[in-house]
């Protein structure tokens, strides 16, 4: 069967893309696709383009967690983003986070479902980011071994 539609661009707004650049390209690894000073970013992943776009008017931030199927704890009834990380990668990652004030849900990453492991913060206009791996093998522990 043909497809007669697919997404190709997700908006979002914005007060400050310089943070938004700064968070899902230097912080996450993102591929930056376009880049306007002051004006807009975009991150293209799995095909999709992703525009972060600055706007006049103050975009309210959420302090909460938006709800998400795979762990337990977000309320919030929004949009939010699933964010595959490369595994080798992933430990590093959230080492970095530990190092800034971004809101995080748990400090350590969580073995989520019996299958994965998760964790879960804000991005600087607050919504939410499940960052998350699927291991090669089953750990023997449910515990993050990292920091």
């Amino acid at each position: 069967m043909k497809h007669a539609a697919e997404l190709a661009h997700f908006f979002v707004p914005c007060n400050d893309v310089e943070a938004m650049r700064s968070f899902y390209v230097d912080l996450l690894g993102m591929e930056e696709y376009q880049y306007a000073a002051g004006q807009y970013v975009n991150v293209k992943t799995a095909g999709l383009i992703v525009m972060f776009i600055k706007v006049d008017e103050t975009v309210p931030a959420h302090a909460d967690y938006a709800w998400q199927p795979g762990w337990e704890g977000g309320t919030g009834l929004r949009p939010s983003f699933s964010v595959k990380i490369a595994q080798e990668d992933f430990a590093a990652l959230t080492e970095r986070l530990r190092g800034t004030d971004i809101a995080r849900f748990n400090e350590r990453p969580e073995w989520r479902q019996d299958s994965y492991w998760g964790l879960t913060i804000n991005d600087p206009t607050g919504m939410t980011l499940e960052l998350w791996i699927v291991p090669d093998e089953r750990p023997q522990s449910t515990e993050w071994p990292g920091g």
